[in-house]
């Protein structure tokens, strides 16, 4: 007896289902009455969207059980077209431009730090005062009273949409003495307002200096040096056990700040770049105050941290431009180059894996494009789906491109992706890139006070 598709029970089929791409899944629906009854079914939906490799990411803020049928509907279809558009060569994009005129040199320029996923509300600092900038009412708003100076910050998006803010202030009556403010910022339900709640703030003394936060859903801490020395200060928000972890790594890489977090499987990854050549450690997760209600100390050397070294060999270019850790403790390195006399400048995009991840010698994977990035670039990592690193290439006083770059963890592939601005953004000093929406498909940038969103799809 032949059992047909259309006879098997709905969670069967939906299983199946699971296991096809989204494209061919919405494609499936359109074979018969039967299947095409499913998409008015929210479980197919969900179970479709489940399967998208960008929805798999780990560090996707959105809840899709809390989405209703139309707008998991509305986010399929969208992701369908996004993965199209990435498929083409190098497709150059241009589509309606949104625009809020924020007045000139806008303090998000400088003082931004991220965008809330799936949002249009944009937190940043000014005048010691932590801020939210609704896009949607053009409406500032102050969040907290800091009473301090941010020198540096980190934040990382929790998968129940709210945010882990790290700063790293000066403060005290003559705002001189370092202090660690480690904040949880929560969106309303209506997407429309912000609530921040301090979690921990240390002081620390005032010897110590060039304060680097990295923050989690649980351990938290901070970079510091101190009497010639680099230290790593480690605080477990559930327990309250704090560690103070003594390293070698040099002055120079926490003086610079150029230093970047990521924990992955509960340790901690620290990136730290030295122009023509890049080190990866690891503090395990036993030096790491999980659990502790007390505090404690503890020495790692570079040895003990299992360093992976990229040697300036391997580098044909002139210095980096930039680096930055990825969620997973990947990382992505960028340079500039230029080629044969009277060649154009390029940019080469490397993205690294880490050395732990059983891929033979070929550990990375690179884009080049031609253009020059603009000097100390502004590089966003989309904090849903895929990692996407949007560069402006060729500043100057015509203005500039802007490119994409998709990273797929899964395949280990990426891809690039090419968008003409608008004439008249980018004439005059560079923008600023803000952040990227990759559900939505839109690139948040600054110009000389305007706030613009450019969709790519």
């Amino acid at each position: 007896m032949v059992t047909r598709l259309v006879d098997l029970p709905a969670d069967i089929i939906f299983y199946v289902l699971s296991k096809m791409r989204l494209e061919d899944a919405w494609s499936f629906t359109a074979t018969s009455r039967t299947f095409r009854e499913l998409t008015a079914d929210r479980g197919f939906w969900l179970n479709a969207l489940k399967s998208n490799p960008a929805m798999r990411s780990a560090s996707n803020p959105l809840i899709l059980q809390q989405l209703d049928l139309q707008t998991l509907k509305q986010l399929a279809l969208h992701s369908i077209k996004l993965d199209c558009n990435w498929s083409l060569p190098r497709p150059r994009v241009i589509g309606e431009v949104r625009r809020w005129d924020l007045g000139d040199r806008s303090i998000l320029e400088t003082n931004h730090l991220f965008r809330f996923p799936g949002s249009e509300l944009f937190i940043f600092h000014s005048s010691k005062h932590l801020k939210c900038f609704n896009f949607g009412t053009g409406q500032f708003t102050t969040i907290l009273d800091l009473d301090a100076y941010v020198r540096c910050a980190s934040y990382d998006f929790l998968p129940d949409k709210s945010v882990i803010l790290g700063l790293a202030e000066l403060g005290g009556s003559d705002f001189k003495v370092p202090i660690l403010q480690y904040i949880k910022i929560e969106l309303s339900a209506s997407q429309s307002q912000v609530a921040a709640t301090i979690l921990l703030q240390p002081t620390l003394a005032r010897d110590s200096d060039c304060l680097k936060p990295f923050v989690s859903s649980r351990i938290v801490g901070a970079v510091q040096t101190r009497g010639g020395g680099t230290e790593i200060l480690a605080y477990d928000l559930l327990s309250g056990g704090s560690a103070t972890i003594v390293t070698d790594i040099p002055n120079n890489y926490a003086i610079s700040r150029r230093l970047d977090f990521s924990f992955y499987k509960e340790s901690l990854y620290i990136l730290a770049d030295d122009g023509p050549k890049a080190l990866v450690y690891c503090c395990p997760r036993q030096s790491l105050p999980y659990g502790r209600k007390s505090a404690t100390a503890s020495m790692l050397t570079f040895g003990d941290m299992d360093p992976v070294s990229f040697p300036t060999k391997i580098w044909k270019r002139r210095g980096a431009v930039c680096s930055q850790m990825l969620r997973d403790a990947n990382f992505v390195k960028i340079h500039d180059g230029l080629g044969i006399p009277l060649s154009k400048f390029v940019t080469t995009f490397r993205f690294w894996l880490r050395a732990d991840r059983d891929l033979g010698p070929e550990i990375f994977r690179e884009i080049t494009v031609t253009g020059m990035c603009s000097g100390e670039l502004t590089m966003q990592m989309a904090p849903a789906g895929y990692h996407i690193v949007a560069s402006l290439l060729d500043p100057g006083k015509t203005g500039c491109d802007l490119v994409l770059l998709r990273f797929n963890p899964d395949s280990n592939s990426c891809s690039s992706h090419e968008l003409e601005i608008p004439t008249g953004v980018g004439v005059g000093p560079p923008p600023n890139v803000l952040a990227v929406d990759d559900h939505r498909g839109l690139v948040w940038l600054v110009d000389r006070g305007d706030l613009l969103a450019i969709p790519y799809a």
